[in-house]
């Protein structure tokens, strides 16, 4: 397996890391899947950061850069935001395997959960995917998008716990994001949206009661809902 340590063996030490490339950051500290989304929104802010896809399995995150780099602000700006420490930060010219985006659908394989994709590219009325007597998340994801295979998993296991609540994802068939943003659907639906991923959420009774980009303060509306 291509880990983070054998990245890091391969990779060379620079104080300031400019593009093209990415930045390979090692943390200490991340030991929780609420970590990933912490680090990648504290790591995104930095300037030079164009995308972050975080892992607390293997205590770091991958930064594909569009700027120069600054490893002391950088480390000054996780600590500050989240109490994490970075511990090293290398130059390589890709993500390792286990701090990139799979391209695996997160919604391909859901057992016995109420989720499935509803749209890949083709528009949908999102008033006919809406589940009868059920919170329905809408969950707007694409594979290139790191924030969104996470926000995928905490929706999984919290689909598991609650029998109430589905799942119906549009995911966005695209390589990139200027590919996901021309399909018809993301015309239709994220033309004012800052971004991916993107979630609507509706009561069983079909009014939403969320439209944003935090998975947790999804759920937190559909408990307050109840």
């Amino acid at each position: 397996m291509f880990t983070l340590a054998l990245a890091l063996s391969l990779t060379s030490h620079a104080a300031d890391i400019a593009p093209p490339g990415v930045a390979i950051v090692n943390i200490e500290g991340m030991d929780c899947v609420g970590c990933n989304k912490k680090v990648a929104t504290s790591l995104g802010a930095a300037d030079g950061v164009a995308s972050v896809f975080a892992n607390f399995a293997v205590k770091g995150a991958c930064l594909e850069l569009d700027g120069k780099l600054d490893e002391s602000t950088l480390a000054e700006r996780l600590k500050k935001d989240t109490g994490y420490i970075v511990t090293g930060v290398e130059a390589a010219e890709r993500c390792p395997r286990d701090l990139r985006p799979s391209k695996v659908d997160p919604w391909a394989d859901t057992g016995d959960l109420d989720a499935e994709v509803v749209s890949t590219g083709d528009k949908v009325k999102l008033s006919s995917i809406l589940v009868a007597e059920k919170f329905t998340i809408v969950d707007f994801g694409a594979p290139w998008c790191g924030p969104c295979l996470q926000s995928a998993a905490a929706f999984k296991t919290y689909l598991g716990e609650h029998s109430d609540v589905a799942v119906r994802a549009i995911w966005l068939d695209g390589e990139d994001p200027k590919a996901s943003f021309a399909l018809p659907v993301a015309v239709q639906h994220l033309s004012l949206a800052p971004g991916l991923p993107w979630f609507i959420a509706y009561s069983p009774l079909g009014k939403a009661i969320y439209k944003g980009q935090d998975h947790d303060e999804v759920l937190a509306a559909i408990g307050n809902a109840r």
